[in-house]
């Protein structure tokens, strides 16, 4: 029994350090990545980053929703929807980063209505991704119970929904706005892009490894 204690105490001890470890490297990466980004276009390095990001939420996403729908004694159809619905929502994002559906309706719209674009109806796209944030924080709070088990989740969750109202409030830039602020405004815009990216990433690696303790199928 001791030796048992001794065991998963020593797991549990080593499996801090390798998170630890692992958190701190994929830090150093995002910042990597945007102090050595040569342009932040749409079809920039840090754009694919994005993307990846949120492919690979989608990813965990449905990893979770498979193991809510195998727990024993516990199927639960709603909580797997739950999160069958966010990670369609996470394949989205993905495919919008990737192919510009909000850039491409902002000029549907100008087109339909005959609009020139101008600096306000211009803000159509910020509009739009500033409503997928509201729209994905809202889903997360209605359906708060079915992320009851892991509080790391919606806590990664809030922070990442935080700092994509920043980035909208960034991309809204040149609104009374001197000239040098916008390159800061422009730059601002893309590290919280990345790291609100980066927080829901980490905030489902939460969710999954919760998940997982739950169905003690990690042991430590």
């Amino acid at each position: 029994m001791i030796c048992t204690i001794w065991h998963l105490s020593f797991l549990n001890m080593h499996a801090k350090k390798i998170k630890f470890v692992a958190l701190t490297s994929y830090i150093v990466f995002l910042a990597v990545v945007l102090l050595t980004a040569t342009s932040y276009g749409e079809k920039s390095v840090v754009t694919d980053v994005s993307t990846l990001q949120l492919a690979l939420c989608s990813m965990v996403g449905s990893i979770i929703a498979i193991a809510i729908f195998f727990q024993k004694n516990s199927l639960n159809f709603s909580a797997v929807s739950v999160w069958v619905v966010l990670a369609f929502g996470c394949a989205f994002l993905a495919m919008d980063d990737a192919f510009m559906y909000h850039e491409r309706l902002d000029k549907l719209i100008h087109s339909l209505f005959g609009w020139e674009e101008t600096r306000l109806s211009d803000r159509i796209d910020d509009i739009l991704v500033g409503a997928y944030g509201l729209l994905g924080m809202t889903f997360i709070l209605l359906n708060r119970s079915y992320f009851a088990f892991s509080s790391r989740f919606i806590n990664y969750a809030k922070s990442a929904f935080l700092l994509s109202v920043l980035m909208v409030f960034c991309d809204s830039k040149g609104f009374g706005l001197v000239d040098g602020l916008i390159p800061i405004m422009h730059h601002l815009e893309e590290w919280t892009k990345l790291l609100g990216g980066g927080c829901l990433f980490v905030g489902m690696l939460c969710a999954l490894e919760d998940i997982l303790k739950a169905r003690k199928l990690l042991f430590y």
